[in-house]
């Protein structure tokens, strides 16, 4: 991977939790998300991308009043936060279009 992680790889790219936020986000079967999570966070721009789909499921889970879900989702966002490296939010990029 690009990037250096501070715990072990075997455990790093596809926390089950990750993949089911990005397999309900992106409405993809569990090993379709796993490879999705695999891919993106090969890539610098991934780990942004993927902490956006978390918040964009917290703030559905929010608005419809899953409050449950909302915990969980914060619990994995926050180990986004601490585990994946920052990357490169793409959406911050000049567009060369």
């Amino acid at each position: 991977m690009w990037w250096e992680t501070k715990i072990q790889v075997g455990k790093m790219p596809c926390r089950s939790d990750l993949v089911a936020v990005v397999a309900c986000h992106e409405n993809l079967s569990p090993s379709s998300a796993h490879r999705k999570v695999t891919t993106l966070l090969e890539e610098r721009w991934g780990p942004p991308a993927i902490r956006q789909m978390i918040q964009d499921e917290i703030d559905h889970a929010a608005v419809t009043g899953r409050w449950p879900n909302v915990d969980g989702l914060i619990d994995t966002y926050q180990w986004c936060c601490e585990n994946l490296p920052v990357g490169d939010d793409r959406r911050l990029q000049p567009r060369t279009h």
